[in-house]
């Protein structure tokens, strides 16, 4: 079996910075965020990332970018009434 270090985890926690917001419908928000160093998320389509804003909680999101691009695209949506 292949040793990782905790550096090549892919679930190692990465800080982010958010770009640009956008309300897009009274109950959602769209994000633009960007990782520290500049770095590409490396997801997959279809795949989904924990966000966690201390004191605050954390939540499953869908990315909504490609892939390619250094930025990411996150749409957040209460789903509650």
């Amino acid at each position: 079996m292949k040793s990782v270090t905790l550096a090549e985890s892919p679930y190692r926690i990465q800080e982010g910075r958010i770009v640009r917001t956008r309300q897009m419908t009274p109950m959602e928000k769209w994000f633009e965020i960007s990782l520290a160093g500049g770095r590409p998320l490396d997801h997959e389509p279809g795949q989904f990332v924990m966000v966690s804003v201390p004191g605050v909680g954390e939540a499953p999101i869908s990315v909504c970018s490609s892939p390619s691009r250094r930025s990411s695209n996150w749409w957040f949506g209460n789903s509650a009434e």
